[in-house]
């Protein structure tokens, strides 16, 4: 009934089905129909709502902006894989104004994502191995579902604004990092395997704790000194 409202209200309430699949996937002991059962809450509103967008038109066409798949399946296949690891660096390490320059290669884009996957699998397996089956399991929902999360959000430009939904499982996991890293024992930091996952936890920490704060505040500076300059130039 929630996420019926949630869709009334925008098409952004899409992402919080890549949670719904990522439990149902990673929830073990259940027949394949019960999961089906799981989804069925979600599905059948996600459809109504589809159908509905079709039968009014609704949509985008000729943007630079937005890539519909519905009306534009090539437009939105060619630049989905760049959108989508931009997203995942700017969710993991809100690199914001890095990844969105026009001047950001395919190449750039992709040896980020190789650093910023090795960081942060550096980080997650001691995590995953110090958590009991049910906290295990639990972190890997999240993680899945914050990752599904972002296919609604490959129709559009890139943007900090698209990650709400897909940072409820990252926030989660980060903090389970940043837990393990700071409990880690005096003969277990002397280890260079755990320095190595204390130094990518440090990193994570920076990134969603310093970084991404400051760069928030940045980019807010920067809207409003570009309204204040259109205000004066409309004054003009």
């Amino acid at each position: 009934l929630l996420f019926t409202g949630a869709l009334a209200g925008g098409e952004y309430a899409l992402a919080l089905t890549g949670y719904v699949l990522a439990f149902e996937l990673v929830t073990r002991g259940e027949r394949v129909g019960r999961r089906a059962l799981g989804v069925l809450p979600f599905v059948v509103p996600t459809a109504a709502y589809l159908a509905l967008r079709a039968a009014l038109g609704y949509g985008s066409v000729g943007s630079g902006f937005y890539a519909d798949p519905l009306h534009d399946p090539v437009t939105f296949l060619r630049t989905a894989p760049a959108r989508f690891v931009t997203l995942l660096l700017d969710a993991w390490f809100a690199l914001d104004n890095e990844t969105h320059a026009p001047s950001t290669s395919s190449w750039m884009l992709a040896g980020l994502a190789l650093g910023g996957l090795l960081l942060v699998a550096a980080a997650l397996r001691p995590t995953l191995a110090a958590l009991d089956e049910g906290a295990r399991r639990h972190t890997r929902w999240l993680l899945l579902g914050s990752t599904l999360g972002l296919a609604p959000m490959l129709a559009v430009a890139p943007s900090p604004r698209l990650l709400g939904a897909s940072l409820l499982g990252i926030a989660a996991v980060v903090g389970l990092v940043l837990e393990r890293a700071w409990s880690l024992g005096a003969a277990e930091q002397r280890r260079r395997l755990p320095q190595v996952a204390s130094l990518a936890a440090l990193a994570l920490g920076f990134a969603h704790l310093v970084h991404g704060p400051a760069t928030s505040w940045l980019i807010a500076r920067g809207y409003r000194d570009a309204g204040a300059e259109h205000a004066r130039n409309q004054e003009a």
